[in-house]
């Protein structure tokens, strides 16, 4: 159970530091391939866990009513 525990807590960990980068790149004003190169991160990887990021957000709210989209591609904006 301490095992499964620990993991828990890595996993914890992992999500707020990828939240905090992908906070961190929306703020920079830079590109992400400018944010990535100085913070050695593949952009893969940080579009990879916006994306994470940004579904985990919509899976905690239910839909209330639907919209149509006015931007296809929206980005993580819950950086607080």
């Amino acid at each position: 159970m301490l095992h499964l525990v620990g993991m828990r807590e890595r996993g914890t960990e992992l999500w707020e530091k990828w939240r905090e980068l992908v906070c961190e790149q929306i703020a920079s004003g830079q590109s992400v391939a400018a944010f990535c190169r100085e913070r050695e991160v593949r952009s893969s990887q940080l579009f990879a866990w916006e994306k994470k990021l940004r579904e985990a957000e919509a899976a905690q709210f239910a839909e209330v009513q639907q919209r149509p989209k006015l931007d296809p591609i929206k980005k993580f904006d819950n950086c607080k």
